[in-house]
């Protein structure tokens, strides 16, 4: 809206002062914010691997591993990664055993 009123020679405000307005329509129980294009919820920032996708809480980083699962002598250590699908609406898990590439 900010940029159009701009583009068209109209008195414009700031894309801050619109939102600023819509969430206080939302507050007010207004609905406003529905007309959003993701309906008022939040974006999934991506920053330094602390919030977002991908992320397990409580993970242990590959590199604190024991030294003798990068070897690659034992059995029994294995590998494991999941693809989601598209709108989460399938999900693969691939799991393949270290030494002998099992699956």
């Amino acid at each position: 809206m900010s940029g159009w009123l701009k583009r068209h020679g109209k008195e414009h405000v700031s894309h801050e002062t619109i939102y600023n307005h819509i969430w206080k329509d939302k507050r007010q129980g207004g609905h406003l914010y529905r007309e959003l294009r993701h309906r008022g919820k939040k974006y999934n920032k991506q920053r330094k691997g602390t919030s977002g996708r991908g992320n397990i809480p409580g993970r242990i980083d590959i590199k604190q591993r024991p030294c003798i699962v990068e070897k690659k002598t034992r059995l029994g250590d294995w590998e494991l990664d999941t693809v989601i699908g598209a709108r989460h609406k399938g999900v693969i898990v691939s799991m393949v055993e270290r030494t002998s590439k099992l699956n």
